[in-house]
């Protein structure tokens, strides 16, 4: 499904469990900023810990953008300067993709 965005689109690391010791997080934007993936894993969740935000990149900022899972509508500058809420996720290894359409 996400085949031709994550071979040809950029790639952006946004996180690294090697230096958090908590989440790896990356992201892949189609080059004209028409769709984006974002993969989160939660690899060491520890006990009462808040979600996070995670900026994007490579989005238009003055597009609106859909996240196809639930349907709500983002603009790009919100996604790349405050990012998406990520909830933390009950136990180590959990995993999570977002995928963001140009409404």
């Amino acid at each position: 499904k996400y085949n031709d965005l994550v071979r040809e689109g950029d790639y952006y690391r946004i996180a690294s469990f090697s230096k958090n010791k908590e989440y790896d997080a990356w992201e892949v934007a189609a080059k004209d900023g028409s769709e984006c993936l974002v993969a989160y894993v939660s690899v060491n969740a520890g006990l009462n810990r808040k979600g996070r935000a995670l900026k994007l990149y490579g989005l238009d900022k003055d597009a609106v953008y859909r996240e196809e899972e639930t349907g709500m509508t983002y603009h790009g500058d919100t996604l790349m300067n405050a990012g998406i809420y990520m909830k933390e996720m009950k136990g180590d290894f959990r995993s999570k993709l977002v995928h963001f359409t140009r409404v």
